[in-house]
């Protein structure tokens, strides 16, 4: 009997993406079977949602990636990420209120046709790393400038990843917070100055203030870099100093695999309420005490 085809549903920007698609290669793998990966296309989406993974239907081994076309209100109702949790389907398994289990966790439960949720914790990651780290790389391969693929190995450089954008909100300054200048400095001081500094921020005028002390070379901003372009970059760098942020996660992901030192903020977040346990801390990042702005 031909094993049944799973379905993960996406949603938000390509870094919370990236570890949905990494548990549908994880569903692949431990269920055998083929996982399709859908994102319906909709009109009114939120902005971060606009930047998905892919912009196209693409397969690889274990999983078909496709964007739903057709019309929004279709795409509105069969899109289980529109409606409330606690959804009542039974052959769904709606995991947006608990970000961060463990593939332990999982293994445990008996197998249901959709899955939604976030997935964020390194060890889906481990488990598939061969998988998602040669399908990132095709796609930014496929995705980026020629001139972008021939970025110098013959200086070392390291970036600083800077996130404002959504967090700095009122109630997610809160939640999700911002990190401070501290955060960064205290990574910078214990670490001698590499060839070239680079930030990369989706708020300039935000990261030159909280770098005020702290010398660089270049910054680039979100009119200046792709996603990919900026996953592309991270991947060549040296060193890593990373958000909290799950893109920032994922670029300090490719470097290290490259051989760069990873820095990450702990806690990962603000708030005690988004306690993020060791789910972020991926073997071999350096966990660096956070600081937020108040």
């Amino acid at each position: 009997m031909k094993p049944p085809i799973l379905r993960v549903f996406l949603s938000g920007g390509a870094g919370n993406q990236l570890f949905q698609i990494a548990f549908a290669h994880y569903l692949a793998k431990v269920n055998n079977t083929k996982v399709l990966v859908l994102k319906p296309k909709q009109k009114a989406e939120v902005q971060h949602a606009e930047i998905s993974f892919y912009s196209k239907h693409f397969s690889c081994e274990h999983c078909d990636f496709r964007i739903h076309g057709g019309f929004n209100l279709i795409n509105k109702l069969i899109n289980p990420w529109n409606k409330h949790k606690e959804h009542p389907r039974s052959d769904l398994y709606d995991f947006r209120g608990t970000p961060y289990l463990s593939p332990s966790y999982y293994s445990t439960l008996p197998q249901r046709k959709d899955y939604i949720g976030y997935f964020q914790h390194h060890e889906f990651v481990q488990i598939v790393a061969p998988e998602m780290f040669q399908e990132i790389n095709s796609q930014i391969a496929t995705n980026i400038s020629e001139k972008e693929a021939k970025t110098s190995d013959t200086f070392d450089f390291e970036i600083i990843h800077i996130r404002h954008g959504d967090t700095l909100s009122p109630s997610n300054k809160l939640r999700v917070g911002v990190l401070d200048s501290a955060y960064y400095e205290r990574v910078l001081k214990i670490n001698s100055r590499l060839d070239e500094r680079i930030i990369i921020t989706d708020d300039l005028i935000g990261a030159r203030s909280i770098l005020r002390n702290v010398e660089y070379d270049q910054i680039y901003g979100p009119q200046d870099l792709s996603v990919w372009s900026a996953l592309h970059l991270m991947s060549k760098a040296k060193r890593v100093i990373c958000a909290n942020s799950t893109f920032s996660w994922w670029g300090g992901w490719l470097a290290q695999k490259a051989g760069a030192e990873v820095f990450i903020p702990e806690p990962f977040f603000y708030s005690s309420s988004l306690s993020t346990g060791h789910a972020f801390a991926n073997p071999g990042f350096t966990l660096t005490q956070s600081s937020f702005l108040d």
